[in-house]
Parts: structure tokens; C-alpha cells; sequence
């Protein structure tokens, strides 16, 4: 998959200017998450 042309895509829901910076900090909060409660729940 080509992640940089999606995110530079012109219809996608975000700003012309792509993300923001709040935005990939969203985003690898959501992932440390995700990673957290594998490490939790895969026994």
C-alpha cells in the first residue's frame, strides 16, 4: 500500500495541508495502546 499518496489524497477528510502534528501524536498514542493491551490480554 502507498501511504504517501493517500495521505496526500485530495479526498480525504483532512486538511489540503495534510495531518497535523496533533494528529500522528493521536495516532501513535492509539497504537501504544494497541500495543499495551496485546502485551496484557495475549496470555
Amino acid at each position: 500500500m502507498d501511504f504517501e499518496s493517500m495521505m496526500r489524497r485530495k479526498d480525504r477528510p483532512l486538511p489540503p495541508r495534510g495531518c497535523s502534528w496533533a494528529f500522528y501524536i493521536f495516532l501513535l498514542v492509539m497504537l501504544l495502546l494497541l500495543v499495551a493491551a496485546y502485551l496484557v490480554y495475549r496470555k
